[in-house]
């Protein structure tokens, strides 16, 4: 009686903190993608963002990035390699929904994509 009584507490603290339903999202770089990326992340309060490359070394800047991720940066500025991923950020929680640009530099072709891609963050709340 007492483990179920403590794994049911442990559950509801877990839960109660977000470590439950939070998935990390990861944005995959690749130098042969035409826009330097697989995909446009979607995120939630509580999810995770990270980037991983698996074709190139890039550069990326995302200006504001503490509006919606938790950092003590006002921007995010990274370099991600194949042997070096960006670290997780969580996503904060918000007023509102929005779509945040971003900026790839991919130093083996050196080019920035054509169109800029996007975070687009659709679940939010207040602190």
């Amino acid at each position: 009686m007492k483990s179920i009584f403590l794994t049911v507490c442990l559950f509801l603290f877990f839960a109660s903190a977000g470590l439950i339903n939070a998935q990390v999202d990861t944005v995959y770089l690749d130098e042969d993608e035409a826009n330097l990326v697989d995909k446009n992340p979607v995120l939630s309060y509580g999810d995770y963002l990270k980037f991983v490359s698996i074709n190139g070394d890039f550069a990326i800047l995302i200006y504001d990035a503490a509006e919606f991720l938790v950092m003590d940066e006002a921007y995010l500025d990274i370099t991600v390699t194949e042997s070096n991923p960006s670290d997780v950020y969580k996503v904060r929680k918000l007023d509102k929904g929005f779509t945040k640009l971003y900026y790839i530099y991919s130093f083996g072709n050196d080019e920035w994509p054509d169109a800029p891609p996007r975070i687009i963050i659709v679940g939010y709340g207040t602190e």
